[in-house]
């Protein structure tokens, strides 16, 4: 007997082994180390407003754009985090990135189940979206967005829930610059389904938005970082995504699927007023793509069923082996080695600590660091803030390169110290200008002039 058939299985099918997945890739995900830069000062960004009571409309952090003006778009993130570090110092962090995993996906399988009706085609996404997905799984407040995403396309597709859009979208805003995204997906489905009768719920969840601690201010986070482009071209998540690795081979099949759809008649000509939009959304950077993948899911998992329905091996594996294998699959995560604290690989842990001067040039990842471990007594000359530093990112690249530019980085903002990578050609270049080593590991390197 096969799960399609509404029949029970007699055990345990390939199937079920990969509805696990996801469970199994939360699990691994959660308990590495930290390894996001921009979680780190996120969490001082919450301290800093904690303290003041107000949320952050300029620049505490850096000696390069110190007051300039600019929001910080998570302000409810932040406070969350650091009441997390008061209360657990890092040690909640694995169970948070778990919780907004688990939530994404279990939407995501709802959202599957509606459109297929089948708990194969439900194993099939999942499994292409826990690829596609996994490798964004980190505690950057953005992550917080995937799983509200999730629950906004849900709502939108019940009348009884769509109440709660509203809701949905002012925590949205509070969490994440993203909410735009949202806002866009309600009123291309508007138009995709002709229900102008709707415009005073998107009314609402317009107003909603804009009554977040910046008020309209917020929409000045959204213009800063349109205006960024030069600056987002040198930070590697906003590459264009290439369809040909495995990571992103799922997005590849989606779109083969959903051109199937249309070809057979499975999606019509409207859809387009969604599917357009969102795959443009797709391809603009790696890091667009979990939203775009979320926005589509409802075409996608049609595009899929078109592709033929795959039958469920007949071939079980019997009770008592059935409960041995599921009762594996539950614990691979918790055997997993837990690596604890800040990826010191990833972060100048202990390069940071012979710091000595106030100007410190360095790359975004340790800016982030620095601002979590050294803010307020050191200030950062980057981070990975490219709506805030612009010109000064792209200049960063340039001297970084080992371009003559870094002549005039280096006199512009009185550098001391230089904090790199070892394979980082300016540091060759400071070598052979008299620069030298106080500190090299296979990670970091760090010079004093001559």
């Amino acid at each position: 007997m096969t799960a399609e058939n509404g029949q029970r299985p007699g055990g345990l099918t390939l199937w079920h082994l990969m509805m696990a997945l996801p469970w199994v890739a939360v699990g691994i995900v959660a308990r590495g180390q930290i390894r996001d830069n921009s979680f780190l000062w996120h969490i001082r960004a919450g301290s800093l407003q904690t303290e003041m009571g107000q949320v952050l409309t300029t620049d505490p952090f850096s000696f390069t754009r110190l007051g300039a003006p600019w929001r910080t778009q998570s302000w409810l993130a932040e406070l969350g985090y650091a009441w997390g570090e008061r209360t657990w110092n890092l040690a909640y962090v694995p169970w948070m990135v778990a919780a907004a995993a688990l939530m994404l996906f279990s939407a995501l399988a709802i959202i599957a189940y509606r459109r297929l009706r089948s708990p194969l085609g439900v194993t099939v996404y999942l499994v292409l979206s826990t690829i596609l997905v996994v490798g964004f799984l980190n505690p950057r407040p953005v992550i917080f967005s995937y799983p509200l995403f999730a629950l906004l396309v849900l709502a939108d597709d019940d009348r009884r829930l769509r109440w709660s859009l509203p809701l949905l979208l002012w925590v949205w805003a509070a969490l994440h610059g993203s909410f735009i995204i949202g806002l866009g997906y309600l009123g291309l489905q508007w138009i995709r389904r002709r229900e102008w009768s709707r415009w005073p719920e998107l009314v609402a969840c317009f107003i909603a938005v804009n009554l977040t601690a910046h008020g309209f201010g917020i929409w000045d986070v959204l213009v800063e970082f349109l205006g960024a482009g030069e600056a987002l071209n040198n930070i590697t998540e906003w590459a264009h995504p290439d369809l040909l690795t495995l990571p992103m081979f799922p997005l590849l099949l989606a779109i083969f699927g959903m051109f199937v759809g249309f070809w057979r008649g499975r999606l019509g000509p409207r859809d387009l007023w969604v599917v357009i939009p969102f795959l443009t959304l797709a391809f603009t950077g790696n890091r667009s793509v979990p939203p775009a993948w979320i926005g589509l899911s409802f075409f996608v998992t049609a595009g899929l069923e078109e592709l033929g329905r795959v039958r469920t091996s007949r071939g079980t594996i019997k009770t008592p082996a059935a409960a041995v294998v599921a009762l594996a699959i539950l614990i691979i995560p918790l055997v997993v080695p837990r690596e604890q604290g800040i990826d010191p690989g990833v972060f100048p842990v202990e390069a940071a600590e012979l710091l000595t001067a106030d100007r410190v040039f360095h790359d975004d990842g340790a800016g982030g660091y620095l601002i979590y471990s050294q803010w307020p007594e050191r200030q950062v000359y980057v981070d990975d803030r490219a709506e805030l530093y612009g010109q000064v990112l792209v200049d960063f690249v340039k001297a970084r390169g080992g371009m003559a530019v870094w002549h005039d980085v280096f006199e512009e903002y009185d550098i001391e110290q230089v904090l790199l990578r070892p394979d980082d050609p300016l540091v060759e270049t400071l070598n052979q200008v008299g620069w030298h080593e106080i500190y090299r590991s296979e990670d970091f390197v760090l010079l004093n002039p001559a």
